[in-house]
């Protein structure tokens, strides 16, 4: 956290689980702005010479498949159950080889500027259509149509869920200073995009878990969820970041927040966001990520 952020400490009341209130337990400030943050046009300024300039954006989209609408980007696909045996064929894999997305999958996205070029994303590996020539896995930001909707199967790893049982409590913002630069740091980089934030929550060693409508999906590599999510962070206009449940037990905490955001079509919207972070050396870093509705 850089100094000078995030000093007022309101008083708001936690939930549970379960959705009900812990009174009196203190939260991180939140932030809510008139106009959407516009982080998307100063943000890529970078160099791709000798790189093909691809487009499976909105013109692309409305040329190959018509115009899409909201409701292409309300839930994720239906799928085969997840697993290990990953893109093996058909039957008992996720997304694998001969299989097609159900459920109104996703064909590319729907960004802000029509120009946008698909190797502008800091990812390198996204998939835009449900395939069926190879694995595909919904990405983290599926649910934001002006983000790509896939990621390519080899660029990820299915394995025994890291976090898979939970038995926290509430947490008082202010009892543990490394925890709650941890959570500032998470609403100020929704705020402003600064990735000297992202890059201090990112872990060193061990991937990130993925996780798909609550339920896990796979795990990236430190270096590719760090690239994700500078793409979900500088790719939405985020109209405002709550913390509504923060719980810890040990050195591992549980957090859900509820970003606002303004889509494409100027429509505001709401999804959640639910991490996992664990103390890794001096700082909280995310090990686990996932966005529902």
């Amino acid at each position: 956290m850089k100094k000078g952020m995030l000093v007022a400490l309101p008083l708001i009341a936690a939930t549970s689980a379960h959705g009900q209130a812990f009174p009196g337990v203190p939260l991180p400030p939140s932030f809510h702005a008139t106009n959407p943050v516009n982080l998307t046009e100063m943000n890529y300024q970078r160099n791709w010479a000798g790189k093909s300039k691809f487009r499976s954006g909105t013109t692309f989209n409305q040329f190959q498949f018509g115009p899409l609408t909201r409701t292409s980007f309300t839930t994720y696909p239906t799928c085969q159950n997840f697993g290990p045996n990953f893109g093996a064929g058909s039957g008992g894999n996720l997304f694998g080889r001969g299989q097609l997305f159900g459920n109104g999958a996703r064909y590319g996205y729907y960004h802000y500027n029509t120009n946008w070029n698909d190797n502008w994303f800091f990812f390198s590996f996204y998939e835009f259509t449900p395939t069926v020539n190879y694995s595909v896995q919904p990405s983290p930001w599926y649910l934001y149509p002006s983000l790509p909707p896939y990621v390519n199967a080899r660029y990820v790893q299915v394995s025994t869920p890291a976090f898979s049982q939970w038995s926290g409590s509430p947490y008082r913002y202010g009892d543990q200073r490394r925890l709650d630069l941890a959570v500032d740091d998470l609403i100020e980089i929704f705020r402003t995009g600064d990735r000297d934030l992202i890059e201090e929550l990112m872990p060193r060693r061990d991937g990130v878990g993925i996780t798909l409508n609550g339920q896990y999906g796979y795990t990236v590599n430190p270096q590719n969820f760090e690239s994700l999510f500078m793409d979900g962070v500088l790719n939405v206009r985020t109209q405002g970041y709550r913390i509504e449940r923060l719980e810890f037990y040990g050195e591992t905490a549980r957090i859900r927040a509820r970003h606002q955001y303004l889509d494409p079509w100027g429509v505001t919207q709401i999804n959640f966001h639910e991490y996992v972070l664990v103390l890794e050396r001096r700082n909280y870093v995310i090990r686990q990520f996932g966005v529902s509705r």
